[in-house]
């Protein structure tokens, strides 16, 4: 006869494995809670009573549960991806050269030269993308990166790695030669994202594996020989770079702005919309010429269109999201015209006769006003105020509204 307990441990069993199969977010509250903490008697209050299971099972569930914890809480996933030439995209996001939208100043040369590519040279030199946030710059070299490994198979060769970091969290030796390290064997694709971050003694490290493809490991006295290694750096700020890299990387390509054209067939290409929808979505954000900005909208719009039971996105629709999220005729949501409101608070005064001179302060002053995070105001709302004309830098001032946003938002003032 079957042991009745066995049989109980086997359907828990097979419950534990089938809820680990499902997204962490759809298991039961019993699997969201386990702890690698817990103890043998916190997991039997976990189960059926009736089960009663023995000590000796509790504790190989709880070992087994520790494992899969650890596995889970990694962050090794992209990682394994990046070891063996893989570059991971979103599902709307295009893959390679021939289907990026704009930047043809930048694609047409890159696919020429990477299909001009022979076994004996994988890579191709260090290229450097500047430009605002939002225009693109993580996703093109993504995408160079990934046409770069098409190549390396399409020659027979073994795939190139990819490593994606940003430059804030190599913030010591150690962080930089660990990354390093991943393009020892077989070089590779090393993306750095806000490179000009760096400080000048990883930047001179940095240099050295750019300029003589041997890069100097802390505690070695001999540089290691790293040949078939690429830089693509990422940044916001050119000015900022330390002077080496600007030497090593030559002359930056400069991510532009889409023009309303290439934001238009980007939408078509995003999902199914009328003409009359595109047209208006597009009104609201090619001043920017942001792609990831009308990205957001767009799958804001297709929530709603789908919400609404429609197929596709209508005018109607667009309307309804610019009035939920309260984005004007500008594009500008709350947020960016709190900003434009809290430097009404600042005007600024010259002269003997103390005459108005323009509406103005510091970061740090509108951030404090407006209730922002300095980071998220850098990345996102200044960049827009700034492609759209509302706001610029001025030497003594800091940040200062222009004619334009003083004109528009004068009813900002009373705010």
């Amino acid at each position: 006869m079957v042991d009745p307990g066995l049989i109980a441990f086997g359907g828990l069993v097979m419950f534990w494995v089938t809820s680990l199969m499902r997204p962490h977010s759809q298991r039961g509250p019993w699997r969201q809670k386990f702890s690698t903490e817990s103890t043998a008697y916190n997991y039997s209050l976990q189960f059926r009573p009736e089960m009663r299971l023995t000590a000796a099972a509790i504790e190989e569930l709880a070992e087994l549960d520790r494992q899969v914890e650890a596995l889970l809480n990694a962050p090794t996933a992209l990682a394994t991806a990046e070891d063996i030439g893989v570059v991971a995209f979103k599902p709307d996001e295009p893959t390679s050269l021939a289907d990026f939208d704009g930047q043809r100043h930048i694609v047409r040369p890159v696919q020429l030269a990477i299909q001009a590519l022979e076994p004996s040279k994988r890579v191709l030199n260090h290229k450097l993308l500047t430009g605002m946030p939002g225009l693109g710059k993580t996703l093109l070299a993504k995408v160079i990166a990934n046409d770069l490994r098409v190549r390396s198979e399409s020659l027979g060769l073994s795939a190139l790695p990819f490593i994606e970091t940003y430059a804030a969290n190599l913030n010591s030796i150690a962080a930089l030669d660990e990354q390093a390290k991943r393009l020892v064997d077989r070089g590779g694709i090393w993306f750095i994202d806000e490179i000009h971050v760096l400080n000048k003694e990883l930047a001179t490290k940095l240099y050295l594996l750019m300029e003589d493809g041997r890069y100097p490991f802390d505690g070695s006295s001999t540089p290691t020989e790293m040949p078939n290694v690429m830089i693509i750096g990422a940044t916001t700020d050119y000015g900022a770079l330390h002077s080496a890299l600007k030497r090593r990387f030559g002359e930056p390509l400069m991510v532009r702005a889409l023009t309303r054209d290439e934001l238009r067939a980007m939408a078509e290409k995003l999902g199914r919309i009328t003409a009359e929808a595109t047209d208006f979505l597009v009104s609201r954000c090619w001043q920017s010429g942001a792609p990831f900005e009308l990205k957001i909208l767009f799958r804001e719009c297709r929530i709603f269109a789908t919400a609404q039971g429609k197929d596709e996105i209508t005018r109607e629709v667009v309307q309804d999201v610019f009035d939920t999220y309260e984005i004007d005729q500008h594009g500008l949501r709350p947020a960016d015209r709190g900003v434009i409101a809290a430097l009404f608070q600042r005007p600024r005064y010259r002269g003997k006769d103390q005459a108005f001179y323009c509406y103005g302060g510091s970061e740090s002053d509108v951030c404090a006003v407006a209730k922002l995070d300095k980071a998220e105001f850098q990345e996102t709302i200044r960049p827009k105020l700034m492609s759209r004309g509302f706001l610029e830098v001025r030497s003594g001032v800091g940040l200062a509204l222009t004619d334009k946003a003083v004109n528009e938002y004068e009813a900002l003032k009373v705010c």
